[in-house]
């Protein structure tokens, strides 16, 4: 019951919170900084935010040397300390 009540009252304020949206937006006299927030949180919440970044260590541990390409082998021997000068 109490799940329910609090939804029914944050929907309630969704208009509000579309119009603060916008007069942020639109407000030249808002901050850039203020504005770029609420354009991302805007897009963010219509799906329309690029991917996350997926960080290379994981996908290069996780993939077989015999497979990686030229510059995942140099990423990998990179963050590894392997050293590949010939002595």
């Amino acid at each position: 019951m109490l799940r329910e009540e609090v939804d029914s009252n944050l929907r309630a304020l969704a208009p509000l919170a579309v119009a603060t949206l916008r007069d942020l937006l639109s407000n030249s006299d808002v901050p850039p900084s203020v504005r770029l927030g609420a354009a991302r949180d805007a897009l963010d919440r219509l799906g329309l935010m690029p991917p996350k970044r997926i960080d290379p260590v994981i996908e290069l541990e996780e993939k077989d040397v015999t497979e990686m390409t030229r510059a995942e082998l140099e990423l990998w021997v990179a963050r590894n300390g392997v050293d590949c000068e010939p002595e």
